[in-house]
């Protein structure tokens, strides 16, 4: 072998053995969700419809979150154990969440439990729709942007708007159609597993007791948002992702105000509140829900044209 062959031979493993043994970097900055399935068996075939399995939705719900978390100066990793299970919190009809872990600076979330009835549906509840295809939205028909009135610490409007939901409804017919969407209880509860959660640092800090004030350098720094006891977002109706129950027959996605309380709770400064990649283009957004409170009675919104 010519002298020349061999020199180029062994450079290219000394070149080898530099990468294996050079320090591997760090994850970007941003967030970072490590989905861990538990098993347990799912809910009886009279239960659930669609076909879809929990660890794809589960997986394509984390991404949508860290879709949202994707950029900013330094890194969030969460782990978050999910199973099937025949046990929920008292209260629970579709799913719960527990923060075991938290850390780092600043503090934030680092481990959680997700757990999702397997029973046979509860009198008054709904059967599951287990989307096939997570990724799309393609049993939905109708999708509507509802944007809200901003307000004040001392609960005054402001004159801004902010979206408080994505959402994508169905008819009376197929398989999604009066089910409880199994995608949007998994990033429902993830929302609780980065965030809202009694148990976390950043809650029991910044809870008022009926809300949380929004403050720089986020977007719409000066607002109020009203939380309910159990750890929800209050006063925006049923549209809002993290509101305290799903509504059957729809697809609730995370909107700009869910992202910004988490956000704000986790001193994370850069979330993204634009549209999620996939969402229709409205001719215009419907407005406004109720700011003050939770409304006195259900609101129904027309479904707004879609641009194609």
């Amino acid at each position: 072998m010519k002298t020349n062959q061999l020199l180029i031979i062994l450079c290219g493993l000394l070149a080898g053995l530099l990468a294996l043994i050079a320090p591997q970097p760090a994850f970007a900055g941003g967030l970072h969700i490590h989905p861990v399935f538990l098993g347990g068996d799912p809910p009886p075939p009279s239960s659930i419809a669609g076909g879809g399995n929990l660890q794809a939705i589960f997986a394509v719900a984390a991404k949508k979150w860290e879709r949202v978390f994707r950029q900013g100066p330094d890194s969030w990793d969460i782990t978050i154990e999910y199973i099937w299970a025949d046990t929920l919190a008292d209260g629970a009809a579709y799913g719960d969440e527990k923060l075991e872990e938290q850390g780092g600076t600043p503090v934030r979330p680092t481990r959680a439990l997700v757990r999702f009835r397997n029973t046979e549906t509860p009198n008054g509840f709904f059967d599951w729709y287990a989307d096939p295809t997570p990724n799309t939205n393609a049993e939905y028909e109708h999708y509507e942007s509802v944007v809200a009135e901003v307000i004040d610490p001392d609960f005054n409007p402001t004159g801004e708007l902010i979206n408080i939901g994505r959402v994508f409804s169905t008819t009376e017919t197929g398989p999604a159609a009066g089910r409880a969407d199994l995608l949007t209880v998994a990033m429902h509860e993830i929302g609780h597993a980065l965030g809202l959660d009694f148990r976390y640092a950043g809650m029991i800090e910044q809870n008022t007791g009926v809300g949380l004030n929004i403050t720089s350098p986020l977007p719409f720094a000066g607002a109020f948002v009203f939380l309910t006891p159990g750890n929800h977002i209050d006063g925006y109706e049923s549209v809002i992702l993290m509101s305290s129950a799903p509504t059957p027959g729809r697809r609730d996605l995370i909107s700009s105000l869910d992202a910004l309380v988490i956000a704000q709770l986790t001193s994370f400064e850069e979330p993204d509140l634009s549209d999620p990649p996939g969402v229709p283009k409205v001719k215009e957004l419907h407005c406004c829900r109720l700011v003050l409170g939770p409304p006195p009675s259900p609101n129904k919104l027309p479904v707004p044209d879609i641009v194609q």
